[in-house]
C-alpha cells in the first residue's frame, strides 16, 4: 500500500512540473497537484504507511515539497523519496524504525549512508533498463490510479518496487515520460 501512496505523491510532484501551458506556466501548480493526492488517497492508507514507516507520510511529503518556504522543488523531492526506501530497509535491518533514523543528526545519516553506500547504489542502479521500458509501456496506468485507487497500477509495482526510485534519479528521464503522457496525466488531474 506504500508503493501506491509513494507513486500518487511522485505523479503530484511530476505532472506539475513538466506539464506546461501555452504561456510556458505550469498548467496544474504543486499545491493543487499535492490536493488532488489528499482528494483521492484515502486516509487509511496514508495511516497504514504511515505506521509501517513509524514516520508521518503526509508531513514528509509536505516538508518535501515545500521545505523552509522555498516551494516546489524537483530535487529535494528526488532526494526525499528516492532516500526512503534505502533508509527503511536500513532501519529494518538495524532493529529500529524510520523515525529513529530521520531524528538522528546528519553526521550519523552520513556515516550510516556511508557504511552502506555500495548496498545502496546497487538498488539505485541496477534496474535502468528496465525501468526505461516500464514506464514507456504503461504510462497510461498514471491514469489508472485516479480511477481505481491502485487496481493494475498495484499490481505493476509491486513486480517492479526499485524502479520508480531510478526514475526519480534521473530527471530528463522522468521529464520525456512525463511529456509522453502528458495527455493521460491531465484527464487524471481532471484537467
Amino acid at each position: 500500500m506504500f508503493k501506491i501512496i509513494l507513486l500518487g505523491v511522485v505523479f503530484a510532484c511530476v505532472a506539475p512540473f513538466f506539464i506546461e501551458g501555452d504561456d510556458g506556466e505550469p498548467m496544474v501548480t504543486p499545491d493543487e497537484a499535492i490536493g488532488w493526492v489528499t482528494d483521492h488517497i484515502p486516509q487509511s492508507w496514508v495511516d497504514k504507511a504511515s505506521d509501517k514507516l513509524g514516520v508521518d507520510v503526509k508531513s514528509v511529503a509536505s516538508a518535501a515539497t515545500s521545505s523552509g518556504g522555498e516551494g516546489f522543488s524537483f530535487d529535494r523531492m528526488k532526494e526525499t523519496l528516492a532516500v526512503a526506501a534505502e533508509l527503511q530497509q536500513l532501519a529494518e535491518k538495524n532493529g529500529t524504525n524510520l523515525q529513529d533514523l530521520l531524528t538522528k543528526d546528519s553526521a550519523e545519516l552520513r556515516k550510516l549512508a556511508s557504511d552502506n553506500s555500495e548496498e545502496l547504489q546497487k538498488l539505485m542502479t541496477e534496474h535502468g533498463a528496465e525501468v526505461q521500458r516500464l514506464m514507456s509501456e504503461h504510462g497510461a496506468e498514471l491514469q489508472a490510479l485516479a480511477a481505481q485507487k491502485g487496481g493494475n497500477l498495484q499490481t505493476l509495482l509491486s513486480q517492479h518496487q526499485a524502479e520508480l526510485q531510478q526514475v526519480l534519479a534521473d530527471p530528463e528521464s522522468a521529464r520525456r515520460m512525463a511529456m509522453e503522457h502528458k495527455d493521460e496525466i491531465k484527464q487524471a488531474m481532471g484537467k
